[in-house]
């Protein structure tokens, strides 16, 4: 399944993330050995929505032969990021996905409106993060309104086992 950013202020807050996913897109192509699915989930930016990003990180590594292990990291990725962003997120915006799965490559791309920004120097979260992935992105640029920042965090994990 594929879904592409809509044009306007919705489109826009979508294809915030271009810079970062052109970065992951060329990590992920250096591994890619299949076709390539992209999913886009928006939710809101609640500690209540997690459980439904997590299905569809699992059910997509899943599905693309991950090991129980890398999906796991995968669900403790998408805690990681996910409170982080909810964390930062100006009251009222939403939670952006854009799952893609590409060969031996699982790229996740979150993004939320904020006015603070992730923290400068992250500290046990992103270590954590870092851990359990193979590869961490992130961005912090300026929103379409006055004092706003579009704040973006990527990781990639690849499928290293066997089935």
């Amino acid at each position: 399944m594929t879904a592409r950013a809509a044009k306007g202020p919705e489109g826009a807050a979508l294809g915030i993330h271009s810079s970062v996913q052109r970065m992951a897109e060329m990590v992920v192509s250096r591994v890619s050995a299949g076709p390539q699915t992209t999913t886009e989930l928006r939710v809101e930016a609640a500690r209540d929505q997690l459980p439904i990003i997590q299905a569809v990180a699992q059910t997509l590594a899943h599905r693309r032969g991950f090991l129980l292990t890398e999906i796991a990291d995968i669900t403790h990725a998408v805690d990681e990021v996910g409170a982080a962003l909810i964390d930062a997120a100006t009251h009222g915006s939403p939670l952006r996905c854009s799952f893609e799965v590409s060969g031996s490559a699982f790229l996740l791309t979150t993004a939320v409106t904020s006015r603070r920004g992730l923290p400068r120097y992250p500290g046990a979260r992103w270590r954590s993060l870092e851990a359990v992935t193979d590869r961490v992105l992130t961005t912090d640029l300026l929103g379409e309104k006055s004092g706003e920042r579009e704040v973006v965090v990527a990781f990639i994990k690849h499928h290293h086992g066997h089935t």
